[in-house]
């Protein structure tokens, strides 16, 4: 009798009628080769299950007769998959009932294919208000990522996004705004301050990083030299709140406790300066970043010393530890790591400090400065003979106290004359002489190449392979390195930094660490070798950087003969992408370039697309073509003169 009714029923289901909707059990569904989409990601499966266990099959599958009472799924084959995904871990039972619609075989790729192609994405702020709907009925971000299978932090994402002023959801929902630029408004709630941010950019500044940047403009984040010094967990531990840009990957945030921060900070600087003073040193100033005068300052230098055997013994245990360390990165925890390798430093340091020794004199006389590095790690500047730059009408005024005396009756009286010895001249005449010495050694260098030639290499290491010691020439060359950092968008991944960057520490290696001795070291080396270091220290001061306001046009102009002396071809360091240089142009840009490099049939094609799609499909065009916009490409061969 049981046998019977599940024969009939069998045949009931292989009977349906087309578009008949009747529940057939997961076990007789097998996916069809007429399925005109044969692949799908495994993390949408993985989210369409969690949605499927959440909420269900919102959607019927479209199946056609197979063999043997089993039905073939023409359209709905990722659902198929994830009720699969979802069995296999025992979620659902085999026989679990999928609701159906039957199709003939005839219509069975018509039917895939406009299931595939006519349905249209949701709008992607659709997407984050309805996240927004669900967390406002009470959904946590967890619990809404374990329904729909996504990660925590994407529906923060999508939650902060549908946070945004209205207005500017608006824009993006008409294509106004692209994806970036709304997130970027997502570091600040004030939905004014948002707005007065969009409304004083002009057109083509409202990149997200400007944006950002505006929007902090007031704030304290954790971008600070500050914060750095402090760290995270020390500060989350004293109580401070941060808020996270979700949108940025490198974790930076808005310190919401500048007073916290502040207060740790002093913590630490009180005691960096505290070490300092107990390895003797007369003063210690703090300076956050070091002020000008710094560079023009004496300073005393340490001797070289040996270290005890019973040190070495030490430093070359912990220089060992150091590098096995290295290899143990992959199995430790990152803090641990960290700071395991922190205190190996701290340690090698303290060694190395000991191959240099100061006197006594320079203890009593000298002190230190404290600043912070760009890493945001204290830097220490040790045998400062100054606390300050120099007054020079204070200076006036002491000498001309030195030459009076107060007498007796309160009158003011002249000190006895000085001596009369020749080191002691008037000012005026001590300029004379110099003067003419200076006159006299322009003449001898004039007629030395060879000294010449070691005089300006040393004066342009001095000033670009020291940050201290530049004064110590009597030369006065000046080699200016422009910092690159802020105006390469890819700064950290653009291949000639990395290249430049290698070969100034290879060069750092090599120069003694005492400017001092620079001068006896060059004398040393050949002329071939004086000509490497020579071309290393100009190319350091090479700028042709065009910045907004710029009167250097002539260095510009400059920059092109040069390129031709060196045969330079951009096309060998710049490959146009969609991140730095399409979507910083206007679309109608995009479409030129398209059309001056491939052609009308593809600008057209790019004019009728979303700016950011447009971007997007440009830099599949570009690839290998070695076009350069007319910035970088080489000036046009001047024509010979008749």
């Amino acid at each position: 009798m049981g046998k019977g009714k599940t024969a009939s029923r069998e045949q009931g289901e292989q009977t349906m009628t087309p578009t008949e909707i009747q529940p057939i059990v997961l076990n007789k569904l097998d996916a069809d080769p007429k399925n005109v989409r044969k692949t799908y990601t495994p993390g949408s499966v993985e989210s369409l299950a969690a949605s499927i266990g959440s909420v269900g099959v919102l959607q019927n599958l479209v199946v056609r007769p197979g063999k043997k009472g089993r039905f073939l799924v023409s359209a709905g084959g990722r659902r198929l998959a994830a009720l699969k995904l979802l069995q296999e871990r025992g979620a659902i039972p085999a026989d679990h009932p999928v609701n159906c619609q039957m199709r003939d075989e005839d219509s069975a790729v018509e039917v895939s294919l406009a299931e595939n192609v006519m349905r249209e994405a949701m709008h992607p702020l659709d997407e984050f208000e309805a996240f927004k709907t669900l967390s406002d009925h009470g959904k946590s971000p967890d619990q809404i990522a374990s329904r729909f299978g996504v990660t925590e932090n994407l529906v923060k994402r999508r939650l902060a996004l549908a946070k945004t002023a209205p207005e500017l959801r608006e824009l993006f929902r008409s294509g106004e705004i692209e994806l970036s630029q709304l997130a970027a408004f997502t570091v600040v709630d004030d939905h004014a301050r948002q707005l007065e941010v969009w409304n004083n950019l002009g057109q083509w500044s409202r990149h997200s990083a400007t944006i950002r940047r505006m929007l902090l403009a007031e704030q304290t984040t954790t971008d600070t030299p500050r914060f750095a010094v402090v760290g995270e967990a020390a500060y989350l531990e004293a109580g401070g709140v941060l808020r996270k840009d979700l949108f940025d990957e490198s974790g930076s945030g808005v310190i919401k406790s500048p007073d916290i921060l502040i207060a740790l900070f002093n913590k630490e600087v009180d005691a960096a300066r505290a070490k300092l003073l107990a390895e003797g040193w007369a003063w210690v100033e703090f300076f956050e970043t070091l002020p000008d005068w710094y560079y023009g300052s004496v300073r005393a230098y340490p001797t070289d010393t040996e270290l005890s055997p019973e040190d070495q013994v030490v430093l070359d245990g912990l220089e060992a530890e150091l590098e096995s360390l290295d290899f143990e990165g992959a199995t430790l925890e990152p803090q641990e790591w960290e700071q395991r390798q922190a205190a190996l430093h701290e340690q090698i340091e303290q060694l190395d400090r000991k191959t240099r020794a100061y006197s006594e004199a320079d203890y009593l006389a000298a002190g230190a400065f404290l600043t912070i590095s760009n890493f945001g790690k204290f830097r220490i500047e040790r045998g400062m003979m100054s606390r300050g730059p120099k007054d020079d009408s204070a200076e006036a005024e002491q000498d001309e106290g030195e030459n009076e005396v107060e007498g007796t009756d309160g009158s003011v009286l002249a000190k006895p004359a000085r001596s009369a010895g020749l080191d002691d001249l008037s000012l005026s005449l001590v300029e004379d002489l110099s003067a003419r010495k200076t006159a006299a050694l322009r003449v001898a260098l004039a007629n030395n190449p060879d000294v010449a030639l070691v005089t300006v290499v040393h004066a342009m290491l001095l000033r670009v392979g020291y940050s201290y010691a530049r004064e110590q020439s009597a030369v006065q060359v000046s080699v200016t390195p422009e910092y690159l950092k802020g105006s390469i968008s890819d700064y950290e991944d653009y291949a000639p930094v990395a290249e430049f960057a290698s070969l100034w520490e290879n060069l750092g290696h090599a120069i003694p660490g005492n400017p001092s001795d620079l001068w006896d070291w060059l004398t040393d080396k050949t002329t071939d070798e004086l000509l490497s270091l020579l071309a290393a220290a100009a190319a350091k001061g090479v700028n042709v950087v065009e910045k907004k306001f710029s009167d250097r046009g002539q260095a510009f102009e400059h920059g092109k003969v040069l390129s031709q002396a060196l045969a330079l071809d951009m096309a060998d360091w710049f490959m146009p992408t969609a991140e730095n240089f399409f979507k910083r142009v206007s679309k109608d840009q995009i479409a030129t370039a398209i059309k001056e490099a491939v052609g009308d049939d593809e600008a057209a094609k790019a004019a009728k697309m979303k700016k950011g799609d447009a971007a997007v499909y440009a830099e599949t065009l570009f690839k290998d073509r070695r076009w350069l916009p007319p910035q970088l490409r080489a000036p046009a061969p001047q024509e010979p003169a008749f």
